[in-house]
């Protein structure tokens, strides 16, 4: 009978598809690629998620953003389980016998610990923010670090202190750094001081400065960059847990709350954030009692011209670009990595060609081209933007124009460049009267241009700065979030306060 039986079997040996299933059967190969699978899945969230170069194929919603980011802890635990479930599966037991060969395992591994660490770790360290620690060197100092044609934000907290300037270059990296303590006087005449930071978007093209008040328990707000999205930068408080899109200046997440009191659960769904995304009605925040973080108002110069005109003012460094470690060597060669990156993306990509890094725009707009830099400013619902070219050719450099959705909140303002410091602000005028024969310099002081005309206003105060104005952003993502704004309006020279019928951009270029 044994001898039939072996002879049966050489008659018909078992095909190689029975010895492949009968392979892929067995519970060693069984664990070795279910592992893997979990390993690669668990970090692809992670990195689909909460790194921005998956945008360049597909955005994730802001919901999915914001559940990978509760729960990055445990798929990071999941990530690293599969990972050394599938290394035991592939070294402990027959050598012989292994599930599958050297470099499949190598690839399932290296895959899934790459996506694991953009992921998990890049951008907290990529991105460190300075809420506690910014570095601020004088104008001398800073002349040896950077050049003059450096372009900045600048900012100024209190009337008794210098401004503070912030390159571009500098403030890219960290994103989010503490300006210092506003003084406000309270009805009572008592100070507050009330702690300012600075978040500032490379995508979207400049920083805005908010105060950002500490908590009723004396607790100060920590603010990290957390992702990216439509090419704008999203920002969380790290003690309270909240996030919010930096050009929205909005505490999404009581937003989101108060939503959901107000309609219910099932209509907001499960702590949906696709739902608040761009900013809503004032009078719908009014009703809601969200109130928008407090700007204070910031203007753009280069640090050369910043040095000229504030002398004894600071100017932002950041200290792990300029300041390697080396007792951290790893550190200080990631960083020069990440600011060789940063400079090819953002200078020579992003700044230089005419569309969006990332294709995740909702709402476009073609009355300029993308990237225009523009000074986007609003008071309650009506948002404005204009161009330095457009300011530039108005009478000596000056325009005024009116902004407000209602009679309670009109501004009378006036755009104007001064063209001994090139930089262009945006003031409140004094009165609805016109500001013309003049132009208004960096410290917003009305200088007369050549002879004063009979009957024109005298202004002798110094303006203040409106405190909403972005300045020099691009066009696209101001056009994005705030789609329906008035482009380069423009006020009735006569001096009747009525404003024009806004024109078209063709009319102004």
């Amino acid at each position: 009978n044994n001898n039939k039986k072996t002879k049966d079997n050489n008659e018909n040996p078992p095909t190689t598809e029975h010895t492949t299933m009968a392979t892929l059967l067995k519970p060693r190969v069984i664990l070795f690629w279910g592992s893997g699978a979990v390993a690669v899945g668990s970090s692809g969230i992670l990195f689909r998620d909460l790194t921005d170069f998956s945008q360049w194929v597909k955005k994730p919603s802001r919901n999915s953003v914001w559940k990978t980011y509760q729960q990055r802890h445990e798929l990071a635990a999941v990530c690293m389980a599969g990972s050394t479930v599938n290394t035991l599966a592939y070294f402990l037991g027959s050598q012989s016998a292994r599930p599958a060969s050297p470099l499949i395992w190598v690839g399932i591994n290296l895959s899934a610990m790459g996506l694991f660490f953009l992921g998990y770790f890049n951008n907290e360290l990529m991105f460190r923010e300075r809420n506690r620690n910014a570095l601020f060197v004088s104008t001398c100092d800073a002349a040896k670090i950077m050049k003059d044609s450096e372009t900045a934000i600048v900012t100024q907290l209190n009337d008794t202190e210098e401004p503070v300037c912030f390159p571009d270059h500098q403030i890219t990296r960290p994103h989010v750094a503490r300006v210092g303590d506003k003084v406000r006087v309270n009805s009572n005449g008592t100070t507050q001081e009330i702690p300012v930071t600075i978040a500032y978007c490379g995508l979207t093209g400049t920083g805005i400065v908010y105060e950002t008040p500490r908590l009723p328990d004396g607790r100060e707000r920590e603010f990290f960059p957390l992702t990216q999205l439509e090419n704008n930068l999203v920002v969380m408080d790290r003690t309270t847990g909240a996030i919010g899109h930096q050009i929205n200046g909005l505490n999404e997440t009581l937003l989101l709350e108060k939503l959901a009191a107000k309609e219910g659960a099932a209509a907001t769904g499960e702590a949906n954030y696709d739902l608040v995304g761009k900013r809503p009605k004032d009078a719908t925040l009014q009703e809601l009692g969200v109130e928008p973080a407090q700007e204070v108002a910031s203007w753009r110069m280069t640090v050369g011209d910043f040095r000229k005109a504030f002398p004894l003012g600071k100017v932002f460094v950041n200290d792990y670009k300029e300041f390697p470690k080396l007792a951290q060597p790893v550190l200080s060669l990631y960083d020069k990595a990440i600011d060789m990156i940063f400079y090819v993306f953002v200078d020579l990509v992003h700044n230089k060609i005419e569309a969006p890094l990332f294709p995740t725009i909702e709402n476009k707009d073609d009355r300029l081209p993308n990237k225009t830099r523009v000074w986007g400013l609003n008071v309650g619902d009506d948002f404005v933007a204009i161009t330095e070219h457009w300011v530039k050719k108005g009478p000596h450099c000056t325009r005024n124009f009116t902004v407000g959705s209602n009679e309670e909140d009109k501004n009378y303002l006036v755009a104007s460049w001064d063209g001994e410091t090139e930089s262009l602000g945006v003031w409140i005028r004094p009165s609805d009267q016109p500001i013309t024969n003049a132009y208004i310099n960096v410290h917003g002081i009305v200088v007369p241009a050549t002879n004063k005309k009979k009957g024109e206003p005298e202004v002798d105060a110094k303006l203040e700065r409106l405190n909403t104005v972005k300045a020099g952003l691009f066009w696209f993502a101001w056009a994005n979030f705030f789609p329906g704004t008035r482009l380069n309006p423009e006020e009735d020279i006569a001096g009747t306060g009525e404003a024009k019928k806004t024109k078209s951009f063709l009319s102004f270029w």
